[in-house]
């Protein structure tokens, strides 16, 4: 499936209200399981970036293993160490456990981004949420079936459209950017 830049922009609103995601904490105090916990933070860090920043180069995607960790920690029903982003859910790790993150940055392999949904055959995201579970994000609200949505149709879509670091992406040279705006 091929989307195009006008696409992605339009799809944009329905995902979150007003964008803010600095604070995301997790809603009703539901707890997951650690790896799980890896990929909402992760999933909430991307998107996020997709919503303030609109990810310039394909660097935009990708983030410090300490911020994933620890935005994880809020919603982790156990401690999450660094491995969880290292090792047990980097599909680029020979013995990972789940394909979560990718550590595929050619200038920095130490930094991670989510996963693409049909990347790789085997599990490369949680199959055990609720699509109705709650995630406050500051003053918004989502649900995980959103997030869902966000990782499989929108977040490949702006993977693959947007240049290496060095070619950013103009969106407001997009003529649908500018007569729409965000």
């Amino acid at each position: 499936m091929t989307y195009n830049r006008t696409e992605v922009i339009y799809l944009e609103k329905p995902y979150i209200g007003d964008g803010n995601l600095s604070g995301a904490e997790k809603a009703s105090g539901q707890k997951y399981p650690v790896d799980d916990a890896i990929w909402i933070a992760a999933a909430i860090l991307t998107l996020k970036s997709y919503r303030e920043d609109k990810i310039a180069t394909r660097d935009d995607l990708y983030f410090r293993q300490t911020e994933i960790t620890k935005l994880a920690t809020r919603y982790a029903d156990g401690y999450v160490d660094r491995a969880r982003c290292s090792f047990w859910c980097c599909a680029d790790q020979e013995k990972c456990v789940n394909r979560y993150l990718r550590g595929d940055n050619e200038k920095d392999r130490s930094v991670r981004r989510i996963t693409m949904m049909d990347e790789f055959a085997g599990k490369t995201y949680p199959e055990g949420l609720l699509r109705k579970n709650r995630l406050e994000i500051d003053k918004d609200t989502i649900t995980v079936g959103e997030l869902f949505d966000f990782v499989k149709n929108i977040y490949p879509t702006v993977y693959n459209h947007v240049a290496g670091a060095e070619q950013p992406f103009a969106w407001e040279d997009d003529p649908f950017f500018t007569e729409h705006g965000t």
